[in-house]
């Protein structure tokens, strides 16, 4: 539930980089969907698998999680990416829609960014605390651990993601190149004056 929350308040990054209506901000929007798709698909999957390690999701259920080094990792991970931490792509993206919004310049688009940084500062906390209470607590007492075997097709499943994630990281130059060639190629702008020139050359009132 908490990752579905993380989600939606997500959104409003690509909406805010679509809202700007620069090739920045579109450029930013573009490569910050396809960062949460890949970042958010691996989350829900990770978190099939520490149902299945814990026997729950609910964070009063669970403990302990830490020892299992590759469950750890793969929440790790992409939950920082989410949360934004440098140097991974969320960070990228998140600094390519502000550097998008103080490029416009209004005080909406300032208050927008005060915004998103919260957001992002929300979601760090948030990601902390499942780290602390499902992994790094011990696992509470009275409550029985499930300590089913991980099915080796969703760990690679999930491994495969995390590994798209960091991926985006690495490869964040060529990705913002081809994102801002496409913002190019949708932006507004360009299609209005595109169209008005086509109308002129026509003669058509």
């Amino acid at each position: 539930r908490l990752l579905s929350f993380t989600l939606i308040s997500h959104i409003g990054y690509m909406l805010f980089g679509i809202a700007v209506g620069n090739v920045a901000g579109l450029s930013g929007a573009i490569f910050y969907a396809a960062h949460h798709i890949f970042i958010q698909t691996a989350l829900f999957l990770v978190s099939a698998l520490i149902e299945r390690a814990g026997g729950s999701t609910r964070l009063d259920k669970l403990g302990g999680l830490a020892a299992n080094t590759t469950l750890a990792a793969l929440f790790f991970i992409p939950a920082m990416n989410l949360a934004g931490v440098p140097p991974f792509s969320g960070f990228l993206g998140k600094v390519a829609l502000v550097e998008a919004g103080v490029e416009l310049g209004s005080w909406v688009s300032w208050a927008v960014i005060a915004g998103a940084i919260v957001t992002s500062l929300l979601t760090l906390l948030a990601i902390l605390r499942i780290w602390h209470t499902a992994f790094w607590r011990p696992l509470p007492e009275g409550t029985d651990r499930a300590n089913k075997t991980l099915p080796l097709g969703w760990v690679l499943a999930a491994g495969v993601l995390v590994a798209v994630t960091v991926a985006m990281t690495v490869f964040a130059g060529p990705i913002f190149e081809f994102t801002e060639r496409a913002a190019v190629d949708i932006d507004a702008g360009a299609y209005a004056a595109a169209v008005e020139e086509s109308i002129r050359k026509l003669g058509t009132p």
